[in-house]
């Protein structure tokens, strides 16, 4: 795998992080609110939110989105200064 493909495989990953971390909080707020209802049926309860992890959670994925973008800008340039695959792109 070359680095142009290495660097969209980490942005693909992280983005579903992202995407995966912010349905779990989104559901977490949907529950909690259900449950604040007063119905006669026992509602689940939502499982507690680590906003410390989700944060540092989410920094990570920006620095990782923040890295991907930055290989993919190098190896484009660095491909149409070289005259390569300029078809392609």
């Amino acid at each position: 795998m070359n680095r142009l493909q290495n660097a969209q495989k980490l942005l693909a990953e992280s983005l579903a992080a992202l995407e995966s971390a912010v349905d779990q909080a989104q559901n977490s707020a949907a529950l909690a609110a259900i449950g604040n209802g007063t119905g006669t049926a026992p509602v689940e309860t939502a499982p507690a939110i680590d906003i410390s992890q989700l944060s540092q959670d989410l920094s990570a994925i920006e620095t990782d989105l923040e890295t991907a973008m930055k290989m993919i800008a190098d190896l484009t340039a660095s491909g149409l200064s070289s005259g390569v695959g300029k078809d392609r792109i």
